[in-house]
């Protein structure tokens, strides 16, 4: 049994992950792609791979979506986009093949629904002609009622990444495929103009949820099982930003929940190797990608009602058992954000070990072996989640800002004694925007200092001065920034 130890990246060097995936995984970082980067990416691939060919049944639930989503923040020049390029090119083949395919039914269509056009209208005229004769006209009733059935269909075409993600566009193409991804390296655009006014419906989406909406512009939709898997890279700083504005939402709605977190602090020093370590595994996982997407496409399948059901074996259902039981213990005590999130890791491990089961072609229950294996993971994850999203951003935020200003209160002091510890309120709020604090945020920090009594409001004056509280001791000068007072 696989070990969790939160001080450690298991990452760089455990065998978590099992079969082709951990062969990946391992041809990826040993060619210099960032461990943090690689294991949650991998992990949605193979659940986009997978997704529409089995279901999970899990405890007393109706079958649920296999396999994990996932967001990582990381800085820009982290390797992300050329990751994901290598990890997508399956899928992006299989969809550029279908178009071609769609292009040749399409032409195919139009003319059988030309020659079938007239076959309805030479009975209608039948038909018309028919109308005294009561034998004859049943007869050309039932003709046209069996001829209008036989009308050519528009053929449903696979497509697995989704490119227009507003949710209209996204359930149009779930309309036509019940499966799709959305797969974006940079996912700040998205998070703040799709996620963050409503997130609920992507939460239905992701859930499997039945989906029926009737709207002005879409019409009627109705999509009985989709199946959406979601990877999201952000920058650092953009990521902050979008939790200060849509924290509460994120959390409270449960969207969070939903996800792996991986966090990549700072731009790490990589030097890329040859590529050719990986390429033999890349070649089949791309091979193994496009079999599982044909299993997907082939002619006979009816739809999600051919999605086989996976169950877990006793031994991992025991398990399963026995580690929710520890989070339950856990949980007492922590943030609400982070109780939330604790409340789905036992799903999140069997989903993600399910998605394994299908991607390596194994049969029969979800073993133990995968289930210790995902559990793993997924406990890193949520390590991840308690370390930096368990405490709200905004007051985090707030708390840096106060500090800051501080601190550059008393380099003023400092670099201009004469001035004394007196300063104008508006004067300051001005400055602030050179130490990249908005008045919004000048507001929130300055009123953190008033509350802690590091500053003090002075009545004189109309209440437009403050001092600075005289009990702190001044910051010794290598410390400070470098300003210019004006």
């Amino acid at each position: 049994m696989l070990h969790f130890n939160q001080n450690s990246n298991y990452l760089a060097n455990s065998d978590a992950f099992p079969g082709l995936i951990g062969e990946l995984f391992r041809g990826l970082t040993h060619c210099g792609h960032l461990p943090e980067i690689v294991g949650p990416a991998l992990s949605v691939m193979v659940k986009l791979a997978t997704q529409d060919l089995a279901d999970l049944q899990f405890g007393s639930h109706s079958p649920q979506p296999i396999g994990v989503d996932a967001l990582i923040v990381a800085p820009s020049g982290s390797g992300k986009s050329t990751l994901l390029n290598k990890l997508r090119f399956p899928f992006d083949q299989f969809d550029l093949e279908h178009v071609h395919i769609a292009a040749e039914a399409a032409v195919k269509r139009k003319h059988s629904h030309r020659v079938w056009a007239t076959k309805v209208k030479a009975i209608e005229n039948k038909l018309n002609k028919s109308l005294e004769d009561l034998d004859r006209l049943q007869v050309f009733q039932e003709m046209l009622a069996l001829t209008l059935a036989e009308e050519p269909k528009v053929e449903a075409t696979p497509s697995v990444i989704c490119h227009d993600a507003t949710i209209e566009g996204l359930l149009k193409k779930l309309q036509r495929w019940p499966s799709a991804g959305i797969i974006l390296d940079e996912a700040r655009l998205w998070l703040k103009n799709r996620v963050a006014k409503n997130p609920a419906e992507f939460i239905k989406l992701m859930d499997g949820s039945p989906y029926r909406i009737n709207r002005a512009g879409t019409g009627e939709i109705f999509i009985p099982a989709p199946r959406l898997a979601i990877l999201l890279m952000i920058q650092n700083g953009v990521f902050v930003s979008f939790r200060r504005d849509h924290e509460k939402t994120a959390q409270e709605s449960g969207f969070d929940a939903r996800f792996l977190f991986s966090v990549v602090e700072q731009q790490v020093p990589t030097t890329y190797r040859s590529d050719f370590p990986a390429d033999d595994v890349l070649q089949a996982y791309g091979r193994r990608v496009t079999s599982l997407l044909q299993q997907s496409a082939r002619p006979d399948r009816q739809g999600p009602g051919d999605r086989y059901i996976l169950t877990l074996s006793d031994a991992a259902l025991r398990f399963l058992e026995d580690q929710n039981a520890h989070i339950q213990h856990q949980r007492r005590g922590w943030p609400a954000a982070m109780d939330a999130y604790a409340a789905r890791h036992v799903e999140r491990v069997a989903k993600m070990a399910a998605s394994w089961t299908v991607f390596n072609d194994c049969t029969g229950p979800i073993s133990l072996d995968y289930v210790q294996r995902a559990n793993v993971l997924c406990l890193h994850h949520l390590e991840i989640y308690r370390a930096y999203l368990t405490t709200s951003v905004k007051a985090s935020s707030t708390a840096a800002d106060a500090q800051l200003l501080d601190s550059q209160l008393r380099t003023l002091r400092y670099l201009d004694p004469a001035k004394g510890s007196v300063f104008k309120i508006n004067v300051i709020r001005k400055l602030a925007k050179n130490w990249g604090l908005d008045k919004k945020r000048f507001d929130l920090a300055f009123d953190l200092l008033c509350r802690e009594a590091r500053i003090q409001v002075i009545a004189q004056g109309g209440g437009n001065f403050f001092q600075l509280a005289m009990q702190r001791s001044q910051l010794l000068p290598e410390f400070f920034p470098q300003l210019v007072w004006a």
